[in-house]
């Protein structure tokens, strides 16, 4: 009897264990398949990937309000090194296909934006879930087998995925698309000594200044008039190598870095004519500036001294002696209140912090091995370091007040150059002895890698950005490139300088950011190129960019809609503002500006139908 119910009682637990862990098993699948798909009526968050030339960036599912006919828009970006033209997609739902169907615009510059809507005739439900695949056809130059044509283009298929929650399309989803045309070569010019330094623009952007220097010790800086791209006048700086202009761009400081004696050859932009010639050190470099512009601060490279030079007087005020004799730095930084200057020894890896009140080193803080020129934040509280030297690869954040390195942050191969971008929000640091760049994120130290060169040893050194800072340019020394970096989505688009015949040693913008100007180095032959950067310039040059929207309802036009055009850069104008829609479906507006930048267009379709505004360039 007991052994019966011993069994029984066996059985029932061996029941509740089964069905328990059965109940388990269904409980927990129930919270995942509520956690992860929540409700039916929860918004996911559109996703959609591109393989091979194509970068994603934007998706919008929605349902037409009239037909509850499905939408599908997506915005792409050219990620190859080459335009592209014809561009078109097919969507594959559950094993189905759809037709091809055309995307704009109809050419697309490397690194531009391509805009496609797919309508399907399935009914839709707001809040539905909808996934599948994207094929884009297009047609690539960078296989045309001609240079700068795509007569021959050969096409291309590149594969994609999307996922997302249907939304109502009752607000149009405005996409955002710069006005950028392609890069086009403006001229160059040539005539210059056996082997150049550097370019610098002046402020007005009317001149150009070249320092070259041929058969030790002779040396010039060559000038450039701008508007008609010629040399038009030639100063005798001895050794000239790199150069600096004082803040208010009066003056123009040439050192006599390659020869002997060192002096600092002084030119005066209003006249290019040489107004003083302050003795120096061993080997001065490019002098930096108090924030008043009163003083320049000279750093030699060897004898380890900093001379002061007064900018009224054009005499040596100074002498602070900030390391021993032979001890190596490249290149010193004020820091923004102009009260301490921050200089990098490279042999004992450190940087010392010298007061401006009275001349003396009062800190010498340690960082990474071989260390180069310190960059400062907006507000000066930290300053950051690159360090080359084998092994470190980093960058150190150094607290300001503390005099300490709060944080050490790992780059790529021999970062050399560190820039703040013009809001101050990224570090871009050239990772001199690779093919990228790092971005630093100010706030997260958070570290975005791009790719700049498709070798191994691309050299990226200097990194410039155009005034609205939008796009951030590099020159690739070694791969005979310039690498323009949209600082947004850091989509990076090859600018071809002359190839393995040439070598990009230094760079340039106007004030307008309209027009890179590109030193070659390459030698004996150094030349400066001029590149149309697609930026909007002033309105003198008439140039006016056009922007096209096309509405259309399950892929039908609409006419006679009014388009409301406006743009979210308050500098640039777009007119007319309001534009009927033609038989095609189509408004066309212009946009110019008289200040540096890219134009953000928005067109919002202003009429009570419902639809889909798709925005591209013609």
């Amino acid at each position: 009897m007991m052994g019966g119910r011993m069994a029984r009682s066996q059985m029932a637990m061996e029941y509740l264990i089964v069905y328990g862990i059965a109940l388990l098993i269904t409980l927990i699948a129930i919270f995942v398949l509520y956690t992860v798909f929540g409700t039916p009526q929860k918004s996911t968050l559109n996703t959609c990937t591109f393989s091979g030339g194509a970068t994603c960036s934007d998706l919008v599912l929605s349902a037409n309000t009239i037909t509850s006919n499905t939408a599908i828009m997506v915005l792409l970006n050219n990620a190859g090194d080459q335009p592209i033209v014809l561009p078109s997609i097919r969507i594959n739902i559950n094993g189905v296909n759809s037709s091809y169907v055309s995307c704009l615009p109809k050419y697309v510059k490397a690194g531009g934006s391509v805009v496609c809507t797919i309508n399907i005739t399935d009914k839709s439900i707001v809040g539905q879930q909808l996934s599948g695949k994207f094929y884009l056809s297009e047609q690539n130059c960078a296989f045309s087998g001609s240079v700068g044509s795509c007569a021959n283009a050969v096409n291309q298929i590149y594969s994609g995925s999307f996922y997302g929650t249907i939304q109502s399309s009752g607000t149009n989803p405005n996409f955002v698309i710069s006005l950028q045309p392609t890069q086009t070569l403006a001229g160059n010019v040539t005539g210059f000594g056996s082997a150049a330094g550097q370019i610098i623009v002046n402020l007005a952007g009317t001149l150009a200044y070249v320092s070259t220097t041929g058969t030790a010790p002779s040396g010039t800086v060559n000038v450039i008039t701008l508007s008609s791209l010629a040399i038009t006048n030639t100063i005798a700086a001895q050794g000239a190598g790199n150069m600096a202009l004082n803040p208010s761009g009066t003056q123009l400081y040439v050192p006599s870095s390659w020869a002997t004696p060192n002096y600092m050859t002084i030119i005066s932009t209003s006249n290019n004519v040489v107004i003083g010639t302050p003795s120096m050190g061993t080997s001065p470099e490019a002098p930096v500036f108090s924030p008043s512009g009163s003083l320049a601060y000279v750093a030699d490279l060897q004898d380890g001294n900093i001379r002061t030079i007064s900018t009224a007087t054009l005499q040596v005020v100074n002498t602070i002696s900030f390391a021993g004799s032979g001890a190596v730095t490249f290149g010193i930084t004020v820091n923004p209140s102009g009260s301490l200057i921050y200089a990098p020894i490279e042999s004992g890896s450190t940087v010392n912090v010298i007061s401006t009140t009275t001349n003396s080193v009062v800190n010498t803080i340690t960082v990474g091995s071989h260390p180069y020129p310190v960059v400062f934040n907006p507000s000066g509280t930290l300053a950051y370091v690159p360090n080359a030297g084998i092994g470190s690869n980093s960058v150190s954040v150094i607290d300001v007040a503390a005099n300490t390195v709060s944080r050490t942050i790992s780059v790529g191969c021999g970062p050399d150059v560190a820039v703040f971008s013009p809001n101050g929000g990224n570090i871009y640091v050239s990772d001199s002895c690779g093919n990228t760049i790092s971005v630093i994120n100010a706030t997260t130290n958070s570290v975005t890698t791009v790719q700049v060169g498709a070798a191994s040893d691309t050299s990226p050194r200097v990194i410039i950005f155009n005034p609205s800072g939008t796009m951030a340019y590099v020159n690739n020394y070694a791969a005979g490139t310039i690498s323009a970096i949209n600082t947004k989505t850091y989509a990076v688009s090859t600018i071809t300088v002359g190839g393995l015949n040439s070598e990009p040693c230094s760079l340039a913008l106007n004030p307008v950011g309209s027009v890179l100007y590109v030193l070659d180095c390459y030698w004996p032959f150094p030349k400066v190129v001029a590149i149309n950067t697609g930026q909007i310039g002033p309105p003198a040059t008439n140039q006016k960019y056009p922007v096209t929207a096309l509405l259309t309802v399950s892929g039908n036009p609409i006419k006679g809609a009014t388009i409301n055009f406006s743009t979210s850069n308050p500098t640039f104008q777009v007119s007319p503002r309001y534009v009927s829609t033609n038989s095609s479906g189509e408004a066309t507006s212009y946009v110019w500006g008289s200040t540096a930048g890219t134009a953000t267009v928005y067109a919002n379709f202003s009429n009570t139908v419902s639809t889909n505004v798709i925005i591209g360039l013609k």
